[in-house]
């Protein structure tokens, strides 16, 4: 039997049959967000998965390097490579503008000559004009969409046994 201290409440914890020999896994993970859920419910976020030995693994949070036991992980929450707000806003942009664009240009109207002068910028005008408002539009639903989207991927680790355990959190780790 092993007892976890750390800052969360101590967790007895049974040896499980992982293999004494296995070797060190190394994060390829680098600035991303973590959120670990340990079985007590408690959780702590962390940018830095440093590594994996054994059933421990080895974390850089805010109060410095800690060890986790495998066992006592209840799910991991690692942050997607894209950012949500920046791609929502730019498709958004990209949209709003060309649908506005497109209906700039097709409401255009050619004046009637009413006076000695007329003044006429064509359809282009319209069509900027469209696409101006468009994006402006895009921006908002873009950044509103963006902000609503899922930014974890979440790793379930509550109905797994130990081995299962590591080699889920070796394949997380080993990730680009």
């Amino acid at each position: 039997m092993m007892v976890l201290l750390s800052w969360f409440s101590p967790i007895v914890l049974a040896q499980d049959a992982l293999p004494t020999n296995t070797a060190t896994i190394y994060s390829s993970l680098k600035a991303r967000k973590f959120k670990v859920v340990l079985l007590n419910k408690k959780a702590f976020s962390t940018k830095s998965l440093d590594s994996l030995k054994g059933n421990t693994l080895y974390i850089y949070g805010k109060n410095g390097p800690e060890e986790v036991s495998l066992e006592i992980i209840k799910e991991l929450q690692v942050a997607k490579r894209q950012r949500p707000i920046a791609r929502g806003l730019g498709l958004g942009v990209l949209i709003g503008a060309s649908t506005g664009a497109l209906l700039g240009f097709g409401s255009y109207q050619e004046p009637e000559p009413n006076s000695y002068f007329t003044f006429d910028l064509g359809p282009g005008a319209s069509a900027g004009a469209g696409a101006a408002l468009g994006a402006v539009t895009g921006i908002v639903g873009g950044i509103i969409i963006g902000a609503s989207s899922n930014r974890y991927t979440h790793y379930d680790f509550s109905q797994k046994s130990l081995t299962e355990k590591y080699d889920l959190m070796s394949r997380i780790l080993e990730k680009k």
